[in-house]
């Protein structure tokens, strides 16, 4: 039986999420006891995947009904979904960098609302559990 798991996306600073609670499958293979590291991989293989065959889509023009524009509405951006940039993510450099993006503190995991310090600490993926990546952004404008 796959699990799921419930991933959202905030960022230090702004009000709304940048993603809220978009479910993913986790396959059979994947422990009931993994690493943070494991997870991380997992998850950006997923979606550079996913952005990658977005890439492959025509870029004939659609046309959108009054609920996707609602719907668009609501998130702040109305758009037809147009790719005009093809060029594919590189998997693995997309993995190293946020497995590096961690450990330079860019950003926090908190599983269950529990904070995970390491990619190398042992993490129980309960069914249905709620994964949060919080981005932190650096202050700009400052003088150092």
């Amino acid at each position: 039986m796959q699990k799921q798991i419930a991933i959202s996306v905030k960022m230090l600073g702004k009000k709304r999420p940048v993603l809220e609670n978009v479910s993913i499958q986790l396959p059979d293979e994947l422990s009931d006891s993994t690493t943070l590291s494991q997870l991380i991989e997992l998850i950006v293989r997923q979606q550079v995947a996913h952005f990658n065959q977005n890439r492959e889509g025509d870029n004939v023009l659609r046309y959108l009904d009054s609920s996707q524009i609602q719907a668009m509405k609501k998130r702040g951006k109305i758009d037809f979904g147009s790719v005009y940039n093809t060029q594919k993510a590189d998997v693995e450099k997309a993995v190293q960098d946020a497995l590096q993006a961690f450990e330079d503190g860019l950003y926090f995991v908190f599983i269950d609302n529990e904070k995970i310090e390491s990619v190398s600490e042992q993490i129980e993926l309960k069914p249905n559990a709620k994964l949060l990546f919080l981005r932190l952004v650096a202050l700009t404008g400052g003088y150092f």
